[in-house]
């Protein structure tokens, strides 16, 4: 977890990182992609973040991380895929 300012470089440490390790794997001779997605959290309600249980049809309801994890498990290519939760620090959803 990168946590800082506006402004204070966090977006920068993640690109440097996702480009090193891309460099990294090229001197191994490795094809290597880094898929970064960023997400506003605090434009995503809740509910539609994590997966949420229906008492009605007693199944649970796929929502946005779910989808986007269940699609990279099935990905059998050497791409890593990052999850950037940008936006302020909300202690409601770190907890959860």
């Amino acid at each position: 977890m990168l946590v800082g300012p506006t402004g204070g470089g966090k977006s920068q440490v993640i690109r440097d990182l996702s480009e090193e390790m891309t460099s990294l794997k090229k001197k191994r001779a490795e094809k290597f992609d880094n898929l970064v997605y960023k997400l506003n959290l605090i434009s995503i309600p809740y509910g539609d973040l994590y997966e949420t249980y229906d008492a009605a049809t007693n199944g649970w309801k796929n929502e946005v991380l779910m989808l986007m994890m269940r699609e990279w498990v099935r990905d059998e290519s050497t791409q890593k895929h990052w999850i950037i939760c940008d936006g302020p620090v909300d202690a409601y959803w770190i907890e959860t």
